[in-house]
């Protein structure tokens, strides 16, 4: 029997790799079961949501209509054919429920095993029969890896359509103090959605990729205008596609708050939390520390910003508003402005109300109020060598952070914070070691925009600025990654026996291109009534610098089983008990990698509950619909859980990502802060290290904004003023010493004799400016053209930071290599 059984698993298994796991998508097919093999189409031919909002997850169910057809009929046995599909839902979603139709009943899924639903199923379909069984339906839905599933239904006609409705929970995740829900997009383009919120929440937001403040407050069923949103992932462009869904809550205090639901089970209960806490620096904020806050402020090419003003007038208005947030009783400011060139401007340490804060004030309002002028964009070739020295840049970043260090008292006793913020456009690409500068280790140093997001701003909050830093010859994002002080910020929560610590702030991993957040949310099961109260503890350099209790906001979960269910699904739940059952989705009633949901004949609903549901509803698992096998436990040491089941950090890994761009033959790969928007063009980016000219790179500040994507941002004529040093004749152009022809380096030094080649040191650096490939002297000598794949230097592909140095050169410029050529 079941011949067709593993082919039918490894089709679906094989149909995962179409799309990337995350958004919701599916693939379906129909398939013959008995005589000869047989294959076609299964099309969602009706799709409906209705949903549910809750203050901490969505309630949906899905309904599908789903027809068989495709090119030609089955020979034979055309009314026994069976629906398979592979899909895919929202991550971190619970399915909880399945219903099904057939001969007039409703059929309800039961939860069991996966062994035991896969043989149940396939006794009923038996495929190989010599001829189709009697007419009972089975539908199967199947754990296939985290957020993706098989579903298999059984029979189908040709051209006939089978009706199946399950449902599942998708958990909030709180970012920046906002709680979202990920919205479950439409599997077709034809979806009808419903909405409405649920108990404890007082309204509801549906979040698209253009913003807006619509709040919806209705408590019936209401569809969404399909002309005014996307329900779908995939496909268009539009900017009213769902994102995600807000709920609004009556009381919207800032803060830490508990999301609250307890349960009951015959053998397992107790209460399901949700804990969100206030950002590491809202925490600091709000205790009586005294602080102190050094503002190094860099303007890159002040030439550019005295003529487009745009940046330096929009952050001198969030510098102001930084400013006007002070405790005047124990929070003191400096600003240093470090021009490029070395001019400086020097406010120092003061507080609120005090004489150079009001100087202070009064330099930022007189740039506030200067006219926003915007450079011209261009679609013409862009003509200008821009003077730049990489070493210069570097010795002025030594002497501007050694200026500001100097503005910090280092005897008051106060944390001490440098926070770095910089305007000016990326008008060349040159990027060298992270400077080995000394300083103060008690100093915290951060970006601005970092640090006010990390109070909870948002990204409205600060209107066109972004963490883009640009410091010309310095890798400042990576400076500041490896110059954080030893600061911790931890918040505990106890149910009196025992307790949970989560880091908010410090103990972060750090890379140049990656960092990973605090944590500031966390997933409870306590069998004992959880304490009102979060404790926090503050240290600094090992030395306890606050102990504070917060009172949080305790929000309740009404329905306390289905909250249950949300967080015990979660691989980010840690207990605080000393026992816990063996299987979560068997104490409480979900699918997971060891229970599947299947429906049979022998499970329709009596007449009159399934009327309840002919239209809406999934009737949720009773003790009765769970078959867990024979071997859970209800009663594993909580040390023995933990060890099969390690609870997940809810900490947040961010990336840049890298952007090629192809100038010529050559293909460049550029680092962008996640949360930039970049408008990229074509350019020739080589640049030249020392005192020869720079090219223009890319407009990395977002102090201005292209509407043509094909235009680029035309600074040439605030630059004219300083006209490009003259190029020694006898050197090769810049641009032909060095390509990537197929993926291989390749040097032309033509123009210089076999012994200055000798003379020459070739090197490659790895993104965090460690040498790793090194070629010099008769190599380099013995040829004009030297061709070098990443094999030949013993490199895996990615991209490098190539310098050529000797007698007469000091060249330097980034290169993508790619392995195998």
């Amino acid at each position: 029997m079941k011949r067709l059984a593993a082919v039918a698993a490894a089709v679906c298994a094989i149909t995962v790799c179409a799309h990337a796991i995350g958004l919701q998508h599916g693939l379906f097919r129909s398939q013959s079961t008995q005589g000869a093999a047989w294959q076609g189409t299964a099309t969602i031919t009706q799709e409906t949501y209705n949903i549910t909002v809750y203050p901490d997850y969505l309630d949906v169910e899905l309904e599908w209509v789903m027809q068989a057809g495709g090119g030609t009929p089955p020979s034979e046995h055309a009314d026994a054919l069976e629906i398979v599909g592979n899909i895919n839902l929202v991550d971190k979603s619970v399915v909880v429920g399945m219903i099904t139709w057939w001969n007039g009943m409703v059929l309800k899924g039961k939860l069991k095993t996966q062994e035991t639903a896969r043989e149940e199923y396939e006794e009923v379909v038996d495929r190989d029969s010599d001829r189709p069984p009697p007419p009972r339906d089975p539908v199967l839905l199947e754990w296939i890896r985290d957020d993706n599933y098989d579903i298999s239904i059984f029979p189908v006609s040709y051209g006939g359509t089978r009706r199946v409705r399950f449902r599942y929970l998708i958990p909030a995740f709180c970012g920046n103090g906002v709680n979202r829900i990920e919205y479950p997009h439409a599997f077709t383009a034809g979806a009808t959605v419903r909405i409405r919120k649920g108990d404890g929440v007082q309204s509801y937001r549906v979040e698209t990729m253009e913003p807006d403040n619509v709040l919806y407050g209705n408590s019936d069923f209401l569809p969404l205008d399909p002309s005014a949103y996307e329900f779908q992932a995939y496909g268009g462009d539009r900017q009213g596609r769902i994102t995600a869904i807000v709920p609004v809550l009556k009381d919207q205090s800032a803060g830490s708050r508990f999301y609250l639901g307890g349960f009951t089970t015959p053998q397992f209960s107790g209460w399901s939390l949700h804990v969100t806490t206030m950002a590491g620096e809202e925490l600091l904020r709000e205790l009586p520390l005294r602080r102190d806050f050094v503002i190094l402020w860099r303007w890159n090419h002040p030439q550019v910003l005295e003529k487009y003003a745009r940046q330096i007038v929009e952050q001198s208005g969030l510098l102001q508003e930084f400013l006007g947030r002070l405790n005047a009783a124990r929070e003191r400011v400096a600003l240093v402005i470090d021009r490029e060139g070395g001019e400086r401007t020097t406010f120092r340490l003061d507080t609120p109300g005090g004489p150079e804060y009001a100087r202070m004030i009064a330099y930022l309002e007189e740039l506030a109020a200067r006219t926003v002028v915007d450079p011209p964009l261009r679609d013409t070739p862009r003509t200008g060598d821009i003077p730049f020295d990489v070493q210069a840049a570097v010795e002025e970043f030594r002497a501007a952070l050694a200026a500001a260090m100097e503005l910090f008292d280092h005897s008051s006793g106060a944390m001490r914070h440098l926070l770095v913020l910089c305007a000016g456009p990326r008008l060349v690409n040159a990027v060298a070691a992270d400077p080995d500068v000394a300083r103060d280790s008690t100093v915290d140093i951060s970006l601005f925009t970092s640090y006010l997001r990390s109070g909870g701003s948002s990204a409205a909050d600060l209107g066109s600025v972004s963490d883009g830093s640009y410091w010309p010859g310095v890798d400042i994002k990576r400076f500041v990654a490896n110059h954080r002080a030893a600061l911790s910020v931890t918040a505990t929560v106890s149910n009196g026996l025992d307790t949970h610590t989560i880091q908010v702030t410090g103990g972060a991993a750090t890379s140049q291109y990656c960092y990973t957040t605090g944590e500031s949310q966390m997933y409870l099961y306590s069998d004992q009534p959880v304490r009102r109260q979060v404790r926090w503890r503050v240290m600094q350099n090992g030395t306890l610098l606050a102990d504070h209790a917060e009172k949080p906001i305790v929000v309740p979960m009404t329905d306390g089983m289905q909250y249950a269910r949300v967080i015990g699904a979660s691989p980010y739940l840690t207990p605080l008990a000393r026992r816990m059952p063996s299987s979560m989705a068997a104490a409480l009633g979900f699918v997971d990698e060891k229970y599947s949901l299947v429906a049979l004949e022998q499970d329709a609903l009596p007449a009159a509950e399934a009327a309840r549901y002919e239209h809406e509803g999934v009737p949720l698992l009773t003790e009765g619909d769970i078959y867990a096998a024979a071997d859970e436990r209800y009663d594993v040491p909580v040390a023995e859980w933990l060890v099969a089941n390690p609870p997940e950090k809810l900490s947040s890994r961010m990336c840049d990502y890298s952007i090629h761009v192809r100038a010529g033959g050559d293909t460049w790969a550029f680092a962008v802060p996640n949360a930039m928007t970049v408008d990229m063009v074509a350019l020739d980016m080589n640049v030249v290290v020392g005192a020869e000219p720079g090219r223009t790179a890319m407009p990395m500040a977002p102090a201005v904004y292209a509407e043509n994507a094909d235009a680029y941002i035309d600074y040439e004529s605030a630059l004219a003023a300083a006209p490009a040093p003259a190029r020694n004749a006898s050197a090769p152009a810049p641009s032909a010493l060095c390509r990537i022809t197929r993926g291989a380096l390749v040097l032309n030094l033509a123009a210089y004799a076999p012994e200055q080649r000798r003379a020459m040191t070739l090197t490659l650096c790895d993104l965090t400016g460690r040498s790793v490939a090194r070629i010099s002297g008769g190599r380099l000598a013995a040829s004009e053209r030297l061709s070098l794949s990443s094999r030949d230097l013993g490199l895996s592909s990615g991209t490098y930071t190539l310098r050529l140095t000797g007698p007469g050169i000091a060249y330097s410029r980034q290169v993508t290599l790619y392995a195998g050529r």
